[in-house]
């Protein structure tokens, strides 16, 4: 079955407006935050239901500590005009969570009515979209999982750059 769209970004740790959004900004926590369904960052979704772990994926809060991990431990050697050189953080608006969300045709409201009879279908389309997102990541990129909380059938993707 085809897709009803994908939606791929990057975001940072620092806040980024959202173009059309002024009230609206978009960073990496808020990313994992909805993931999670933490209430301020999930308002969109009526009735938020926790996320779906697939096999062989990693846990949210575990991506997120590995996230953050990284992102402390970065360090990049500069050469100054002087000839010397030293060591500087990541700069927190530098682009480290990948993110991507391919939406599903099928309504969460069809799985839920009848999930043996659709369950085969969500779950091989979903174990493409995960072999394709294996494929194009570099080795060591965790993947993550799948929600049906939204309108769609929905998985998302994401690694830490």
């Amino acid at each position: 079955m085809s897709y009803q769209f994908v939606h791929i970004e990057c975001y940072s740790a620092a806040p980024r407006k959202v173009k059309g959004a002024p009230e609206q900004v978009n960073t990496a926590a808020q990313v994992f935050g909805e993931a999670m369904r933490v209430p301020r960052y999930s308002r969109h979704v009526a009735e938020p239901r926790a996320p779906i772990k697939l096999d062989g994926t990693t846990t949210l809060k575990k991506l997120e500590a590995l996230w953050a991990e990284k992102l402390e431990t970065i360090r990049e050697t500069v050469k100054s005009a002087k000839g010397t050189s030293y060591q500087r953080r990541l700069r927190r608006d530098a682009a480290t969570l990948y993110a991507e969300i391919h939406s599903h045709p099928m309504t969460t409201a069809a799985l839920r009515g009848d999930r043996e009879r659709h369950k085969r279908e969500v779950l091989s389309w979903a174990e493409r979209v995960l072999t394709h997102f294996e494929k194009r990541m570099p080795r060591g990129v965790p993947r993550r999982r799948e929600r049906s909380c939204a309108p769609r059938v929905v998985l998302q993707a994401r690694g830490r750059r």
